[in-house]
């Protein structure tokens, strides 16, 4: 009786040390990078910079003038620059370093109705600069309010390709 409690402990050791190493191995930093990769959603901006030339976007940006959106993680609230804006995606700036930590979704939403329509995006990558950080995001279910929207901005101000 001893022996088979003996053997089962032992066993259940070793089940317990199999299970943590394989945690250990899926919740590294090394491996959710490479998923990342090999899913698609990799953190590094995109190469190049006009479309078309090893750049990973599909849709043209349009430049704005400076444009203050409030932006949130659901923990942190801050106040960002809209760099440039497309049909599918955006791209912010000055961002505060702690905003956007691995979140899956970031709210937009302007100050002052009208400017832009409320949006959620999946931030596709993001780069640190002297003035914060900066993240393109592609645009969650973008509305026929955003598509008016990106077509008065291209009125006003053009293509930055």
């Amino acid at each position: 009786m001893l022996s088979t409690l003996i053997t089962l402990g032992c066993i259940l050791l070793i089940v317990i040390a199999i299970l943590l190493s394989l945690a250990a191995f899926f919740f590294s930093p090394g491996f959710t990078t490479r998923l990342r990769r090999l899913r698609g959603s990799d953190n590094s901006p995109p190469s190049g910079g006009i479309a078309g030339q090893g750049d990973k976007r599909r849709s043209s940006r349009i430049a704005v003038s400076p444009l203050s959106v409030n932006v949130t993680d659901g923990c942190i609230f801050c106040v960002a620059l809209l760099d440039n804006i497309s049909s599918k995606g955006v791209c912010l700036k000055e961002l505060p370093n702690r905003l956007y930590r691995d979140t899956e979704i970031l709210t937009l939403f302007s100050h002052d109705q009208g400017q832009i329509p409320l949006l959620h995006v999946q931030p596709r990558w993001q780069s640190q600069g002297s003035n914060g950080k900066k993240i393109g995001a592609s645009i969650i279910n973008p509305g026929a309010a955003w598509e008016s929207f990106c077509a008065s901005m291209q009125e006003d101000s053009g293509l930055v390709s």
